[in-house]
């Protein structure tokens, strides 16, 4: 939910006024001449603006000890189980993404998780979540 605030400090904003009073180098060169000019010159009145400010995220709060400790225990239930691959195939990757995994699965793993049953697991859990969504894109 945004929330919507109108902004009216811009509209009580007067340029000559600013301009006078300001050091300016230049000021000699505006001459009485020039001040009426800009003092007869019709100006649109300025329309406030909308600011739009964002709640605080969810993630933005503070969540306890306990609640991260079952959210980690999720993630390593779902990622960091190792699989077992009966077919294996290769997949290639930059060695900058292989090296993160890798530290993932050394930090947070189990004895036996691997960077490939962590590749394993992170795919799986991609199809089943956007499966619906794929089946339609594959009929466009």
């Amino acid at each position: 939910m945004t929330t919507k605030i109108n902004d009216k400090s811009n509209t009580d904003f007067n340029w000559t006024t600013f301009l006078e009073d300001s050091v300016n180098p230049f000021k000699s060169i505006h001459t009485e001449q020039n001040k009426e000019e800009i003092n007869s010159k019709p100006t649109e009145p300025s329309k406030p603006t909308e600011k739009f400010i964002e709640p605080e995220s969810v993630a933005a709060k503070r969540i306890s000890l306990k609640q991260r400790k079952v959210s980690f225990e999720e993630y390593k239930d779902k990622f960091l189980n190792p699989p077992k691959i009966t077919d294996r195939k290769t997949v290639y990757l930059s060695a900058d993404t292989r090296d993160r995994l890798e530290e993932i699965v050394r930090r947070l793993g189990e004895r036996g998780s691997s960077v490939s049953g962590f590749i394993e697991n992170m795919a799986k859990e991609h199809l089943e979540t956007f499966q619906e969504e794929i089946d339609r894109w594959k009929r466009l």
